[in-house]
């Protein structure tokens, strides 16, 4: 995700970003977030029902990483509960059908690998058949 992006939820979100400067050991959320600029209105999304689920759970959830894996959005978090991992479920399984690169309607496809991506971003463009979903 690019530098504006990030900032963005850093500032929006302390609390729950407060170990983007914790060690490697600690936490990954040095390396910031590793995924694409698409899902960047999903994560705020993820982040302000996390924050808000934190405060009135009372609750003291941080994020320890953030990233692309198999084609979706992966939220790692520690003072979690079960309705903090249902929403992040729930923005995993979003994220399955949001382009990384642009944020427009997509679908997983593979080519090697799996990531998300609308038809103009699709492994061989909009004639792309290789998918799943």
């Amino acid at each position: 995700m690019n530098h504006v992006n990030t900032e963005r939820l850093f500032h929006a979100f302390p609390a729950l970003y407060r170990d983007r400067t914790a060690p490697i050991t600690q936490s990954l959320m040095a390396f910031g977030f590793e995924c694409g600029d698409g899902w960047v209105e999903l994560l705020y999304n993820l982040s302000q029902a996390l924050t808000e689920h934190s405060g009135k759970a009372g609750l003291d959830i941080v994020a320890t990483q953030v990233k692309e894996k198999w084609g979706e959005l992966v939220v790692y978090a520690d003072g979690a509960d079960d309705e903090a991992y249902r929403l992040i479920e729930d923005a995993r399984e979003a994220s399955a059908t949001i382009c990384e690169v642009c944020g427009a309607p997509g679908r997983l496809y593979t080519w090697g690998w799996r990531q998300t991506r609308c038809t103009e971003h699709a492994p061989d463009g909009p004639a792309s058949s290789r998918h799943f979903h």
